[in-house]
């Protein structure tokens, strides 16, 4: 049996896996050692990138592309050091006769072999996991031998309250800055939710209920807060989703191979001499000024490429736009809302309108 789990770790998505085992497959590991739970380890019960796509296979989903194999760090409840605890009994029991003396529970890194996952392959979970009824405090059984971790319903989940708010247009653009540790800033155009009301309701619920090993994804060993993880992954994949809209929708265009060269080489450029010099190309069939920061964030907005070279030119107009949030971000923080009517005269024509208005706290 293959549980498949999906992780978050540097604004990218990516599926790994547990495989079953055998008591009598523990007795290779017996000499296995770890230094400290800081060293990283390759996962003892990986099925590797062989064993996730032939689970793919047997669910009847396939990835978008060529598979993009690569090797994730993830923390996991560990027992004495040199067993990871499987998330599922199905998977195998580890045998206590194993550990010469009593040593207790502690989070370990692993390295596994996973495949990252484009935005349209996440939101294409949502209607994977809509077909299965049934669900177990382990997760879903997809098929036979397969079964979907409680990480992958979760944020299939989470798919489907962001695809409810791409129907309803509740998202806006927005500039991200984001701090290395070398203190150097980087700003990138975003596409983030606008949470108000019942979907801000929604969202602390999901909050609240993320599993915990969706925490400890990354680098690092404190895990990190379950509000700030779910912001991370909830403005991804709204961002990623209406960029690959877009470009789905230019795809086909004559036009669109000017679009990615400007998205390569687009950045402010100034004469020999000093003097600015206005560059421009025709993309999408409107004319882009490559001096107008406004103009590259707007078009930016609907790039799949990388878009480091345009972060001096985005840092001049981040006061803006973090002037332009405030107002939505106060009516989501709101303790109360108001509603307006515009009550219509029963009588005479010449009666005055009436404007009654409601209160009601969150």
């Amino acid at each position: 049996m293959i549980v498949l789990h999906m992780g978050f770790s540097e604004q990218t998505f990516f599926l790994w896996g547990e495989r079953s085992f055998t008591r009598n497959g523990l007795h290779n590991l017996r000499r296995m050692r770890r230094v400290s739970p800081d060293c990283v380890i390759d996962h003892i019960w990986d099925p590797g990138a062989a064993g996730l796509e032939g689970a793919l296979s047997e669910i009847g989903f396939s990835l978008r592309g060529e598979p993009r194999l690569c090797r994730r760090e993830v923390w996991l409840p560990t027992f004495a050091g040199k067993y990871p605890v499987p998330s599922s009994p199905l998977l195998g029991e580890i045998p206590r006769t194993h550990i010469k003396r009593p040593m207790e529970y502690g989070m370990c890194a692993w390295l596994v072999d996973a495949l990252d996952v484009d935005i349209p392959d996440v939101l294409g979970f949502v209607s994977l996991l809509s077909g299965v009824e049934e669900m177990s405090q382990d997760g879903m059984l997809l098929a036979h031998g397969v079964m979907a971790g409680l990480d992958l319903c979760y944020l299939a989940e989470c798919a489907r309250f962001a695809m409810s708010l791409l129907e309803r247009g509740r998202f806006l653009p927005d500039v991200r800055r984001t701090i290395s540790s070398d203190y150097d800033a980087k700003y990138e155009p975003v596409w983030r939710p606008v949470l108000m009301g019942e979907d801000a309701t929604r969202f602390a619920r999901l909050a609240r209920a993320m599993p915990d090993i969706l925490r400890s994804y990354g680098p690092g060993r404190a895990p990190r807060p379950a509000q700030e993880v779910l912001d991370s992954m909830f403005g991804r994949m709204i961002d990623g989703a209406v960029r690959h809209s877009w470009a789905k929708k230019f795809r086909d265009s004559s036009v669109d191979s000017s679009n990615r060269k400007l998205a390569c080489a687009l950045v402010g450029r100034k004469s020999a001499g000093g003097d600015s010099q206005v560059v421009g190309k025709r993309a999408m069939g409107r004319l882009v000024n490559a001096l107008n920061p406004h103009s590259l964030w707007a078009r930016a907005l609907g790039w799949l490429e990388e878009t480091d070279g345009l972060s001096q030119s985005l840092e001049s107009i981040f006061p803006d736009v973090r002037k332009w949030w405030d107002r939505f971000e106060w009516m989501a923080k709101a303790p109360f809302k108001v509603c307006l009517e515009v009550v219509e005269p029963e009588g005479e024509a010449q009666s005055p309108w009436r404007l009654e208005y409601m209160i009601h706290s969150l």
